[in-house]
């Protein structure tokens, strides 16, 4: 039921996605969200129901996926097109990167600290580092832009049509 949960989610927020960045600057979105994934951690491993960690990995999977949405359309649009490949495949890997440094992290501290308390504290110090990126030099520009940097946006027909309808 969990991943169910979660997988749900993650198809109503590439639906939310499609629809936010034309409103919402690009960066805003991005560290919100990552922060909101962050918050999605603590909770669910405090959440000592089943209804509410089934709502919480629903929002979590709606979370995770605008992020996917909104970085992919950020590199995209600020990566010249000849780099997408080599760029994509360097992001991949520093996702796996962070996951097996996570994972090699649990299992050197699992004699010591409860999974729960892990992910709990995985969950605080994600919130944390997102907070002090967001305050960063670089943080605060990518804050700052929008997603008006793609110009082609403007001429698809789908596009004209969801505004006027």
């Amino acid at each position: 039921w969990q991943f169910s949960a979660f997988g749900a989610g993650g198809a109503a927020g590439a639906v939310i996605a499609s629809r936010l960045p034309e409103s919402w600057p690009r960066g805003r979105l991005i560290l919100s969200a990552l922060f909101l994934e962050s918050l999605h951690m603590v909770v669910y491993s405090l959440t000592p129901n089943v209804p509410l960690s089934l709502l919480c990995l629903f929002s979590w999977g709606a979370t995770v996926s605008l992020i996917i949405v909104a970085s992919t359309s950020y590199l995209q649009a600020t990566v010249d097109p000849t780099l997408h490949g080599r760029t994509f495949t360097l992001v991949r890997q520093a996702e796996q990167l962070g996951l097996l440094m996570a994972m090699a992290l649990a299992a050197g501290l699992s004699r010591t600290i409860t999974p729960q308390t892990a992910f709990t504290a995985a969950g605080a110090i994600y919130a944390l580092s997102t907070i002090a990126a967001a305050f960063s030099r670089g943080g605060q520009g990518l804050a700052e832009l929008s997603f008006r940097l793609y110009p082609f946006r403007e001429t698809r027909p789908h596009n004209e049509a969801r505004r006027s309808g």
